[in-house]
């Protein structure tokens, strides 16, 4: 003989309920007890995405719960057992999709939760410069990047375009260039600053003033200062 019994309580989530079954025959004569133990299913929800940068995230989460297992973007994370997780070494510039499982002590599924966010994108700067240009060369992950230079305007360049000239500058002259990246939602990462310089320039020079024990250098030219070093033959 098979019976069922359905407990509807109300039942508190992930806790542990005793059972004890008791047989009887038609006269009423029980016979050897059975006790079973078990847990309720967990909770899991409000999930909410907050701190985001270009490689993390914190994940804050209520429920009741043994641990919860956290995937992000459909590859498990890792375990976890409270709130909050900060999930780091995510890519730059990438939509992130999180699945919370919670779990219960026996080791039993409660609902899922998601959530998903879009990691910052970052940006790295190097130049190369001339007496009269300046390039400027982009590394990093962002979908569109600002450039500012408080003499030549703003710039707005896309992630195909990995280098801008600038002619005709002035040289020995420092320029500050701000660039701010962004995704493709236009939220910004951090604002990078660079201060670059044209190439000094020597024009002209005439030695004077020899004498047995001394020489005099006259040099024409357009720097901050000069190095000069004396070597013999």
């Amino acid at each position: 003989t098979q019976s069922s019994f359905a407990d509807s309580g109300p039942l508190v989530n992930t806790i542990s309920y005793t059972y004890v079954v008791i047989p009887f025959n038609s006269v009423d004569i029980s016979g050897t007890s059975l006790s079973i133990n078990t847990y309720t299913l967990p909770t899991i929800g409000n999930l909410f995405i907050t701190n985001v940068t270009n490689n993390s995230a914190i994940l804050n989460f209520t429920g009741n719960y043994s641990y919860v297992i956290v995937d992000r973007s459909g590859i498990y994370k890792t375990n976890v057992t409270s709130s909050p997780y900060s999930d780091t070494s995510i890519a730059p510039n990438r939509p992130i999709y999180y699945t919370l499982t919670p779990y219960n002590q026996n080791n039993l599924a409660g609902n899922s939760i998601t959530g998903q966010t879009y990691t910052l994108p970052d940006l790295s700067l190097s130049f190369t410069a001339t007496t009269s240009s300046i390039k400027l060369n982009y590394f990093g992950n962002y979908a569109t990047t600002t450039l500012a230079e408080a003499t030549m305007g703003n710039i707005n360049i896309d992630n195909t375009n990995r280098t801008t000239t600038f002619t005709d500058l002035t040289l020995n002259t420092g320029y500050t260039f701000t660039l701010v990246p962004y995704t493709v939602f236009g939220v910004s990462g951090s604002t990078y600053t660079l201060t670059a310089y044209t190439i000094p320039v020597l024009y002209d020079y005439t030695v004077s003033n020899i004498t047995t024990n001394s020489i005099q250098l006259d040099v024409s030219g357009n720097f901050y200062y000069l190095s000069i070093v004396r070597s013999t033959l």
